[in-house]
């Protein structure tokens, strides 16, 4: 008789920040530190959350221009879907060349509060986007004054590619 046991809940983040991030053009990026600038070029289209460039993710917002508040959590591995309260999440894989990620704006400086992904050098990481409020100020052409969208983005080390998820 084979004995398994339950694998452990997942604990809580192993870093997490919490700040103002301000979308230009209607999105933000998640960067390799070995290729920030190259990002857009080759960003695909992607899911209308995220789109996956060569170097980084590009992350839509409802914001067009204008802040929006950003949660970000690093996890060791998957963390529980926390549907409530958001009404998209998104979930992908990305390739980090450098194994080094963070949350970086095209016009403004890197929001100081949220961590940097530390990972291994040549590998992948998993991505997960909830999205609260983008539909609120679409409408408003330079966006909000104050913060109306919120993201929470969950990031984890992962072997490979796996299929993009959406809930």
């Amino acid at each position: 008789m084979t004995s398994r046991t339950t694998p452990p809940e997942p604990a809580g983040p192993v870093a997490y920040g919490e700040d103002v991030v301000v979308s230009a053009h209607g999105c933000y990026e998640l960067v390799d530190h070995d290729g920030a600038p190259e990002i857009l070029p080759d960003a695909a289209t992607g899911n209308g959350v995220v789109a996956l460039g060569s170097t980084g993710a590009l992350i839509s917002t409802g914001t067009f221009h204008g802040p929006l508040r950003v949660r970000l959590e690093i996890h060791r591995r998957s963390p529980r879907v926390r549907a409530d309260g958001w009404h998209r999440i998104v979930e992908v894989s990305q390739h980090t060349v450098s194994g080094m990620v963070s949350v970086d704006s095209h016009f403004a400086d890197p929001p100081p509060q949220l961590p940097t992904f530390v990972g291994a050098p040549d590998s992948w990481y998993r991505i997960r986007i909830h999205v609260a409020g983008g539909h609120a100020v679409g409408h408003l052409p330079f966006g909000p004054g104050h913060p109306v969208e919120r993201h929470l983005i969950q990031i984890w080390p992962t072997e490979k590619a796996a299929m993009p998820t959406e809930e």
